[in-house]
């Protein structure tokens, strides 16, 4: 079990919405290209955190959430 007391924003809840949404993964461009910086400091702090891991294939850099990944498990 991890635990945080990382303080989420509006941007943290849009990142952790979307990759719940699509499994537990996402790429910085599924948040769309408006602001990529910002972006990519929401996501690396859930990596800082433990939160997420972080995979760079082929010049692609993916996140994974694993509670979201695993806890989807459960359902099916």
């Amino acid at each position: 079990i991890k635990s945080s007391d990382m303080n989420f924003t509006v941007d943290s809840l849009k990142v952790l919405s979307k990759a719940n949404r699509q499994n537990g993964k996402i790429c910085i461009s599924d948040l769309g290209t408006d602001d990529h910086g910002r972006w990519v400091k929401e996501l690396d702090s859930f990596v800082d955190q433990g939160i997420a891991w972080v995979d760079n294939y082929q010049g692609i850099v993916t996140y994974y959430f694993p509670s979201i990944i695993f806890g989807s498990s459960l359902l099916v």
